[in-house]
């Protein structure tokens, strides 16, 4: 069963790399990615969030689910899988960016931008669609540019969405105590 998501991985990786990059998507897509490097950018709008009065619990809960989803993803699950890039297993693919040296499974950028994103629609259904986007783009991105497999983006997904969820449950229970 692993060999044959494997290969499906593979294929797509390819078919990306062959029928869908061209330099104006490349144009796009490379600063994309790297716009979620180190989560900085997530961190900036999380402070900026926290900062203004009216959005400061959505600012908390923005910036508790970007840490607790780099933790269960970054630090708990891709040591525990330890998946190498798709670019070590594929002789023909050819990465945009400067190669990650972490593990591959599940995709942080995704995890992160996911529970953020999702963090928000809870809080804030208005800026919640645009982080929605925010954070498909940002999937999309990593496998474009060669550094995740689609399997890594899926599950980094589905790690972003159920810490997000956990999170604001958590949070919504803390606040409903205090009430």
């Amino acid at each position: 069963m692993i060999e044959f998501i494997n290969s499906i991985d593979s294929q797509i990786m390819l078919f990306v790399q062959e029928y869908i990059r061209n330099p104006v998507l490349s144009a796009i897509f490379v600063p994309f990615t790297r716009s979620g490097d180190g989560g900085i950018l997530l961190m900036i709008i999380g402070i900026v969030l926290t900062a203004i009065k009216k959005t400061r619990k959505t600012g908390i809960v923005f910036l508790v689910s970007l840490a607790a989803g780099y933790l269960i993803n970054d630090i708990i699950l891709k040591n525990i899988f330890e998946r190498s890039r798709p670019f070590t297993s594929i002789e023909q693919l050819e990465t945009l960016i400067r190669q990650p040296v972490s593990f591959s499974f599940p995709s942080g950028h995704t995890a992160t931008t996911f529970s953020c994103a999702v963090s928000l629609l809870y809080m804030n259904r208005r800026y919640g669609i645009f982080a929605i986007l925010y954070a498909v783009l940002m999937a999309f991105s990593r496998v474009y540019v060669g550094v995740h497999y689609p399997t890594d983006i899926l599950c980094g997904a589905m790690v972003g969405i159920l810490t997000s969820t956990l999170v604001v449950f958590i949070f919504r229970r803390i606040w409903l105590k205090r009430s």
